[in-house]
């Protein structure tokens, strides 16, 4: 994409240069988290990716440089804050990994679950002709961090998720409630349609098919026991009706809360529920890191590139295990919950702590991440 387009597309301008700052941090997305373990507030600058703001003293200099390109304008920003930390929640962005920033600490932080549909496909790419390096990377566990290292080169730290790690973990039951169980939706617009691939040769409808006989599944459950489900919608804003529409499909209304992702307490909801439910999404994996009971299903197909959105990838496991099962089949699907739902909590407990820096660790207020930067 041209400078050119870009500034057509902006509604603020800035003229004067960006300050010198310690902390610059890379896309405004997710920016206020990071700006809550910083303790050196008025030491911060934003680089805005998103076509929010343009700077036009950087665009001048780097266009004075005959340097048109928009990843051009983001290393001059770079070059005239002169931060001694450059930091990002968006680790996909693969731009990131090619700035250079002397006298610089190079950071990320993982915003998601990976897998080699989305950025070991890229960087494997990208590694054939540029060498990428990061100074610290902070991820999920230790099993990504070794993925991540196959094609960046720089020290990791695991600390699970850095949105969860805000949050004190708070299990109070309430007495002679209704127990739930959450579903944590994977819904995506293709959902609706099934048209066209998902990546490379592998079809919506053929992605989608083995999660649909599961949500059946679990209906049938639902109507066998006495349990509520809740669905942690993806979406919250006009995509949620449509997430809803389809969830309705599969289940009994008086048995369902469908709960759009809008001011909604979502950790809390994790924490409260007596099993959490799903496949691939970055918030069951959360869950799972906050000593929650969770359930992981492989419901995507076999070959090399699906597995990589089965249960923990790149964890090396067999096919079933108390709460995970990355077959297709679900002959035992009730009775597979019924034995982790009446799992004893200390016993859950010893297999969290088993599990938790191959799966997602645990680190509140996120203090390794505040003990580098500060």
């Amino acid at each position: 994409m041209s400078l050119f387009t870009v500034f057509s597309k902006m509604l603020k301008i800035k003229f004067k240069p960006p300050p010198h700052k310690k902390y610059l941090i890379f896309d405004e997305h997710h920016s206020d988290q990071i700006k809550k373990i910083i303790k050196e507030k008025n030491n911060i600058e934003i680089l805005h990716t998103r076509f929010e703001k343009l700077n036009f003293f950087v665009l001048i200099k780097s266009l004075l440089k005959f340097k048109f390109k928009l990843s051009d304008y983001y290393q001059e920003y770079i070059n005239l804050v002169r931060p001694k930390f450059l930091i990002t929640s968006v680790d996909n962005d693969l731009r990131f990994y090619l700035f250079k920033c002397d006298d610089c600490k190079k950071v990320f932080i993982q915003n998601g679950k990976r897998t080699l549909f989305d950025i070991f496909f890229e960087l494997k790419k990208l590694k054939i002709n540029q060498n990428l390096n990061v100074d610290k990377m902070f991820v999920h566990n230790s099993l990504i961090a070794k993925e991540y290292k196959k094609y960046i080169n720089g020290d990791a730290c695991s600390i699970g998720s850095f949105w969860s790690n805000f949050v004190k973990i708070k299990k109070i039951k309430k007495i002679n409630s209704v127990q739930y169980i959450n579903l944590i939706s994977s819904f995506r617009i293709n959902y609706i349609k099934k048209e066209g691939y998902i990546f490379e040769n592998i079809k919506w409808k053929n992605y989608l098919n083995y999660e649909e006989k599961f949500l059946k599944k679990l209906n049938l459950y639902l109507r066998k026991n006495n349990y509520k489900l809740k669905i942690l919608a993806k979406y919250g804003n006009s995509l949620y009706q449509q997430e809803k529409k389809y969830y309705l499909k599969f289940f009994d209304k008086n048995k369902i809360e469908i709960i759009k992702n809008y001011k909604r307490n979502t950790f809390k909801l994790l924490d409260d529920a007596i099993v959490n439910i799903g496949s691939e999404s970055t918030l069951l994996y959360e869950a799972f890191g906050r000593g929650n009971k969770a359930y992981f299903f492989g419901l995507r197909g076999k070959s090399n590139l699906l597995k990589s959105r089965n249960f923990a990838w790149p964890l090396q496991v067999v096919n079933k295990g108390l709460f995970w099962n990355n077959t297709t089949m679900f002959n035992s699907f009730e009775k597979d919950l019924d034995k982790l739902i009446q799992y004893p909590n200390n016993s859950w407990n010893n297999l969290y702590y088993k599990y938790k820096d191959k799966i997602m660790c645990f680190d509140y207020k996120n203090q390794k991440l505040i003990n580098y930067l500060n």
